[in-house]
């Protein structure tokens, strides 16, 4: 067949990228091997980066001295329930060992949960996070890790490839989800964030089936589904930055122009 520009196209190219991305989930975490898979993993369709296992120096560009990808249950999760990801676990294929396999002969590591399993018996904290993450990436946002900020992630409009971040968000969890959070922090936080040319965020995650919003998802249940989590759940932002002083974050001064970490 012809494209819309009336060039040949390969309809084999075009049916492997339909097919759902394998995600072997071992004791390791929950890897992707192909480099072809992990661009269709980062492309605008997915938004999920991960992080590389192996080399991650940029400066080599050498994708497949990187490997393996690995995902957080947070983005297994969105990949799983938008249907672009599939997961194999602890299963040989009769021909190779399976790396869940390889790993529980060297180490005698005991075969892992399934992601539902595992966030569905997961600390407080960690859901927590994890309902953060589904819900900036269902705003569109490409979501990292924001360690090297302090805080739990960095958001970004585009690919992290091509701009730098434009949120540091930071998860009401524990006491801080309770008691409020301490002006000291949110004074550090703030101006970090000020010197990166980014806005802090603070996400709560609130239990909307409650009568009274002023508990956050109070009464978690250690076993509760994270889908049903999620279903009466939502997130919450406050940022100092945009109450205060508005004119600090300009969204349409996205890009590398406005340097700064990323």
């Amino acid at each position: 067949g012809m494209d819309e520009h009336g060039a040949p196209r390969d309809d084999s190219a075009a049916a492997a990228d339909a097919l759902p991305i394998e995600v072997h989930r071992c004791a390791l975490g929950n890897l992707v091997w192909n480099e072809s898979d992990v661009a269709r993993l980062r492309s605008p369709r997915c938004r999920l980066w991960g992080a590389y296992v192996g080399n991650p120096h940029k400066s080599q560009r050498k994708v497949n001295e990187a490997l393996p990808l690995a995902l957080s249950d947070a983005e297994l999760h969105v990949g799983v329930s938008q249907g672009f990801l599939t997961v194999k676990m602890n299963a040989d294929d009769g021909a190779t060992p399976s790396i869940a396999s390889v790993c529980q002969e060297i180490w005698r590591i005991e075969p892992v949960p399934s992601v539902d399993q595992a966030l569905a018996h997961a600390p407080e904290a960690t859901r927590h996070r994890a309902r953060v993450f589904v819900d900036l990436w269902q705003r569109g946002m490409y979501v990292t890790e924001g360690l090297k900020f302090g805080a739990d992630f960095s958001a970004y409009s585009e690919s992290p490839d091509t701009v730098h971040s434009d949120l540091i968000v930071r998860v009401a969890t524990g006491c801080m989800r309770t008691d409020g959070v301490e002006p000291s922090v949110v004074v550090a936080s703030c101006r970090l964030a000020a010197n990166v040319r980014k806005t802090w965020v603070l996400a709560r995650v609130v239990d909307v089936t409650s009568e009274s919003r002023s508990g956050a998802a109070e009464g978690d249940g250690d076993t509760e589904a994270f889908a049903a989590f999620c279903a009466r759940t939502c997130v919450e932002y406050a940022s100092l930055e945009r109450c205060v002083w508005p004119n600090v974050y300009a969204p349409q001064e996205t890009g590398k122009k406005r340097g700064g970490a990323r």
